[in-house]
């Protein structure tokens, strides 16, 4: 299987480190020996993916005991992959049960919880929607490393359920252990798996690998939330190129599919310039709409225009405004 992967290891930096001179003597260096991840899953469904780190002991090194192997998975938020992923592995150093690290737990020398530690050194790969999150788990064993071990070779079985909305995003798998300290970028590893998609559940494909001519920060939210959406025109040609400014022309509809429509250029619709050819606006939806208490939003269609209203953009695969569906996650 092809895999895009960005790869660091702590034995490459370890030898030049020996070979130069350094003073750093690691009992153990982390890598990956590769990936076995799906393209495809259903909406809701259990999905089976095996992470291949591989711990390789410095000999030359004393043991380090009560090691645990930590391993990260970036999914998309609305997978709620804290709740719906387990990890269990086998190896040449044993067999077991992984479990999600403790929340107060942080990465040695790290003042950052491990998932915070894991965004701020790998990020969210070739994902250009920010919706992502690192979920973290260990070993339930602890191990002793170094000396005379022998590389150490793991499979870690991750099961997870994709969330409900349909996409193409690209999925993180991180490693490092307890023992390591990962502000060194020579000891944690990475690896982004293809682009993976979902299908069979709710809305249109929403693509996180792909520049979006429009999008919603946060991807699900409720009506009484605040939102923030951006028009990015850079992408490619539109009728909105040489506008001056821009407006957000948006319906709401209702559970029982009333329709409130806000579509005329105003100090309310009007949005901000955010760089060449990229415009944002923040709204409260129950306030934009002005809905009554007993109304709730289920959906949101809206497109972009000139002051004039003559130029619109819609979303170019359907030619229909785009779609928003209100809900939690």
């Amino acid at each position: 299987m092809k895999i895009t992967a960005y790869i660091t290891n702590a034995c490459r930096q370890w030898k030049r480190l020996l070979m130069l001179g350094g003073i750093l003597i690691l009992s153990q260096c982390i890598g990956i020996g590769g990936l076995d991840q799906p393209t495809s899953g259903k909406a809701g469904e259990e999905v089976t993916i095996v992470f291949r780190p591989k711990i390789t002991p410095n000999t030359a090194a004393g043991v380090e005991s009560s090691v645990r192997l930590v391993v990260g998975f970036l999914a998309p938020k609305g997978w709620k992959a804290a709740e719906n992923t387990t990890m269990t592995y086998t190896s040449n150093m044993g067999n077991g049960t992984m479990s999600r690290v403790p929340a107060g737990s942080t990465p040695r020398e790290s003042s950052l919880p491990w998932t915070a530690a894991m965004m701020d050194k790998a990020g969210i790969g070739g994902n250009l929607i920010k919706d992502m999150e690192w979920v973290a788990f260990w070993t339930d064993q602890t191990y002793d490393i170094g000396g005379s071990s022998p590389v150490i070779d793991i499979n870690v079985t991750i099961k997870t359920k994709p969330g409900p909305q349909n996409m193409r995003v690209q999925l993180g798998y991180f490693t490092a252990s307890t023992t390591l300290n990962i502000n060194s970028a020579s000891q944690w590893a990475v690896i982004f798996g293809e682009p993976f998609e979902v299908t069979d559940g709710e809305g249109p494909l929403i693509d996180y690998t792909s520049p979006q001519l429009a999008a919603i920060d946060p991807l699900k939210n409720t009506d009484n939330d605040f939102l923030t959406l951006t028009f990015d025109g850079s992408i490619i040609p539109t009728s909105l190129d040489g506008a001056s400014e821009v407006f957000l022309c948006a319906t709401g509809y209702t559970a029982d599919d009333t329709a409130i429509e806000v579509c005329t250029p105003s100090d309310k619709s009007r949005m901000r310039s955010v760089g060449d050819k990229q415009w944002q606006i923040d709204l409260w939806p129950r306030q934009y709409f002005g809905l009554s208490e007993d109304q709730v939003l289920q959906r949101m269609e809206y497109s972009f225009q000139d002051i004039t209203g003559d130029s619109t953009v819609v979303d170019e695969g359907s030619g229909m405004p785009f779609v928003y569906l209100f809900g939690c996650d």
